[in-house]
Order: C-alpha cells, then structure tokens, then sequence
C-alpha cells in the first residue's frame, strides 16, 4: 500500500493543537473520527504477526481557519477484500476526518472507508 502527505492548504491556518489518539485494536474492525473537530494530519501503524494485521493511530490537529462539518464516509472502497483502493484528496475543500474499516479473519485483509 501507498499514502502520501501534502501540505496542509494555506486557507486552513495554522494548526492550534494536534494530539494522537486512541490506538485502533489488530484483528478488529473499527471505526474512528477525530476528537474536537479535527483533521487527520497523519497515522502510524505496528505490524502483529500472530493476527497478520496492524494496529493504527491517527495523527490529528485541529487549525485556526478551519471547522469540519458535513462529514460523510466515502463510498470509494474496494467490493472484495484483496482488491486495492485508490483514494486522492486534492486541494478541494475536502480532507480526511476519520476512517472505518472491516476486517476479515480469513482473508487477513481490510476494506477501508
């Protein structure tokens, strides 16, 4: 897989307070939004061999000209696990907030939203 930072877009400001949050558990579907109206500014992942998945953490900042609303989830996901996903965010007002994904046992795979 591929993810790739751009920077933040001027009109948002500078960022006012950024914080990590909670870790999402190996080998279980989650879902998971920013606390305090924030963005995900990034994300780290560790690799556990006895489920064969990663646990996550998002990276999230909150910023001085910027108030999300009107969240939704993407319908740009993959229809079988083992298939690829491929989602760009361009400077168009719009930017990440959270994500959710399942998670199949079998397959070891995720499927994101």
């Amino acid at each position: 897989w591929n993810y790739g930072c751009m920077p933040t877009p001027y009109e948002f400001g500078e960022p006012t307070e950024c914080w990590w949050e909670e870790i999402n558990r190996a080998g279980m579907e989650w879902y998971q939004t920013c606390s305090n109206n924030g963005l995900v500014a990034g994300f780290q992942s560790q690799y556990f061999d006895s489920v064969l998945d990663r646990e996550w953490q998002f990276y999230c900042c909150r910023y001085s000209k910027r108030c999300s609303y009107a969240c939704w989830l993407t319908q740009e996901y993959p229809g079988h696990y083992g298939k690829d996903v491929d989602m760009v965010l361009y400077s168009h007002g719009y930017y990440i907030r959270g994500a959710t994904t399942t998670f199949s046992g079998v397959e070891r795979d995720r499927q994101w939203k």
